[in-house]
């Protein structure tokens, strides 16, 4: 049964390792090299785990104000495509909500069309540019 749960400490590696499978050739493509640029600052309480059994995908949030941002969003690869990121944006939805919050925030990389494609199925809207590879996306509650 599926359960999402807060991350405690000891997720991180689980969380690093994730995030790499899915996204070192995004991010080398785009940067020149693999650096998880926002794990500098892992807080468990800032993560929420989404499991199976086991550990399958994680949610990593900011809420900086007057909406939520998405800092990453990430799903076993043989578990795409089953529910687990809707779950995962439910849950980023509710938490918005409970905090009076009016939009959710995130961004992508341009060549990450499945990304950017799952997100629009999803309510997402395109506000442009962020840097010079990436696009924002928003949500509105």
């Amino acid at each position: 049964m599926m359960e999402i749960r807060k991350a405690f400490k000891e997720d991180s590696e689980f969380v690093k390792s994730l995030d790499r499978e899915n996204m070192k050739s995004i991010v080398e493509k785009n940067e020149g090299e693999y650096y998880p640029y926002w794990f500098g600052d892992f807080s468990p309480e800032k993560c929420f785990i989404l499991e199976e059994k086991e550990p399958v995908g994680f949610l990593y949030i900011h809420n900086p104000g007057n909406k939520l941002n998405i800092i990453n969003i990430q799903i076993r690869n043989s578990f795409q495509g089953q529910g687990y990121g809707k779950a995962l944006l439910k849950k980023a939805i509710q938490i918005a909500k409970k905090n009076n919050l009016k939009k959710i925030f995130l961004e992508t990389y341009d060549n990450n069309r499945p990304a950017r494609d799952f997100y629009k199925k999803q309510g997402f809207r395109e506000i442009g540019k962020t840097s010079k590879n990436k696009t924002g996306f928003e949500l509105s509650l």
